[in-house]
């Protein structure tokens, strides 16, 4: 089953978000954010945790085909596109394909911040725990970070989330094969440019 999360579903979403960051007793001094999809959701959580945030890119290798051929997928019919989604999913693709390159454009504060990553999901856990290792690398404390995503779409990933709200495959308004992509993308380099915080009501704005 593929859960569809719209832009108009996401300010209640972070807010659910939030909750169970205090639910777990952590309070963040800082929101790292995994690029793209997590500087929308760690940008709209400071509505509602008091912290700074700064953002980090992990990519792969074979991102921008993957980007060219969901940028198909917009065009066929939702059941198709929901079927190709699984069958990703399960290929063992993701599982294979394990390297990842973590920059982070901004120095890092100190290292003694509690930090919380976010990001949007979680399939292998590859991601995660690449930005994870990126900053123990650079002195963070493995207690001192937390994370937090939307959903996990397999068992046993890598790292499990300490703060998520569904375990399913979830299509996003930022997947290139959405209806709503190009409205958040327009939003996202807007403020990018602007190094500013992305407000949710400034897209449903648009809509």
């Amino acid at each position: 089953m593929i859960t569809e999360i719209t832009l108009a579903q996401l300010p209640d979403i972070c807010k659910q978000m939030a909750q169970n960051i205090r639910d777990i007793q952590f309070s963040p001094t800082l929101i790292v954010a995994i690029e793209r999809a997590g500087r929308l959701l760690a940008s709209n959580l400071q509505e509602h945790i008091n912290a700074p945030m700064t953002s980090i890119y992990a990519t792969r290798p074979g991102t921008n085909s993957k980007h060219k051929y969901s940028a198909i997928l917009k065009f066929l019919p939702k059941g198709v596109r929901s079927s190709l989604r699984v069958l990703e999913l399960h290929s063992g693709f993701h599982r294979a394909n394990s390297s990842r390159e973590v920059h982070c454009p901004l120095p890092l504060s100190s290292i003694d911040d509690h930090v919380l990553l976010v990001d949007d999901s979680i399939d292998t856990g590859n991601t995660m725990q690449s930005v994870i290792d990126f900053l123990l690398e650079r002195g963070f404390s493995r207690s001192r970070i937390r994370t937090a995503v939307i959903n996990i779409t397999l068992k046993n990933p890598l790292v499990k989330p300490d703060v998520f709200l569904l375990r399913n495959l979830c299509s996003f308004p930022w997947s290139a094969d959405s209806s709503e992509s190009e409205l958040f993308l327009q939003e996202y380099e807007k403020h990018q440019v602007r190094n500013s915080r992305i407000s949710f009501s400034d897209i449903l704005q648009l809509l």
